[in-house]
């Protein structure tokens, strides 16, 4: 009985394809693999997200290759109505085993190149997600100077370089709820410095341009510390929150107090025994009471306590 070579050649050109494919997608990996690091929570995000879309992806190509295989065997089957049932037998066999190996080796290699696929499409979504978030914290505003959206990029914009979940982004993030209220002629220059701050990217005509927060004073600061210390606004923004009473733990009651009292120049810590915003001992809070004493105003002000804390921080 002679041998059907369409068939034959129909199921060994169907192999060769798949796997040529199998082989086509392989190579086509960089082998790295997801190194078993710390993420933050943006990354587990687009993880998770780019494990949704991989699982869909992955889903679709196998009921695809079911639907080949099913074809496959729709032709097999009309094919026998030209050869003898030993003959067909004899090739359905050979070409099941090779669709079988080739199906296994698709769904494992598939299974294996998961998390190659997976680490690009995380970075793809990363990308993303620093595109954004970059558009938020440039420093360009994007909304219309007097919204919400605005006041809101705003303050994601200062809490840049902390984490949603952080204590200290979450403390801060609460202190833009707190005005600032200064109480002594120098602290309303501060008030004005803060001021020109928020009108560099609110513009002037924003309302929200003279809202000034607690957390603006805390922020500003930091941002002086840093260039006169060293370090970063963070460690600077924490440091200074560590001294204080003002976690986002607290009741509001609480924190007006707290902010009550440094904005009288009078707080003092008595679990760290020292005074005011930057944490000074009683030396160079001594030192800032007899500097305000050449003033014509004699009141203790931030810059005042903060020129002491450089002395201290010198020394």
């Amino acid at each position: 009985m002679s041998i059907n070579w369409r068939y034959v050649m129909g199921t060994v050109t169907i192999v060769v394809i798949v796997g040529g494919t199998i082989y086509a997608i392989k190579k086509s990996k960089d082998m790295k693999k997801l190194e078993g690091e710390e993420i933050t929570l943006e990354q587990a995000m687009a993880e998770v997200e780019a494990r949704r879309l991989k699982d869909m992806a992955k889903e679709n190509v196998r009921e695809e290759f079911n639907e080949m295989m099913d074809d496959i065997h729709d032709t097999a089957g009309w094919n026998r109505s030209f050869m003898g049932d030993d003959e067909y037998k004899k090739h359905i066999k050979y070409a099941e085993a090779d669709i079988k190996v080739t199906q296994e080796a698709y769904v494992r290699i598939s299974e294996e190149s998961e998390d190659e696929d997976l680490e690009d499409d995380v970075e793809d979504i990363e990308n993303d997600e620093y595109i954004d978030k970059h558009e938020e914290v440039d420093g360009e505003l994007r909304h219309d100077p007097n919204s919400r959206d605005a006041r809101e990029q705003f303050i994601k914009m200062e809490l840049a370089e902390w984490r949603p979940l952080d204590d200290a982004y979450q403390t801060i993030r609460n202190l833009f709820e707190f005005p600032f209220l200064p109480e002594n002629d120098g602290d309303h220059d501060l008030l004005t410095r803060i001021i020109d701050h928020r009108v560099q990217f609110f513009g002037f005509g924003s309302k929200w341009a003279k809202e000034v927060t607690f957390a603006d004073v805390v922020l500003y600061f930091a941002r002086q510390a840093e260039f006169q210390c060293g370090e970063s606004i963070s460690h600077w923004a924490e440091y200074f929150l560590d001294l204080n009473n003002l976690s986002h733990e607290l009741p509001d009651s609480e924190v007006e107090d707290s902010i009550e009292a440094l904005n009288n120049h009078t707080y003092y810590n008595v679990e760290t025994n020292t005074y005011g915003l930057f944490g000074l001992s009683q030396h160079y809070m001594d030192q800032a009471v007899n500097v305000a004493g050449m003033n014509i105003d004699t009141s203790v002000t931030y810059d005042i306590e903060f020129n002491e804390f450089l002395k201290s921080y010198v020394v």
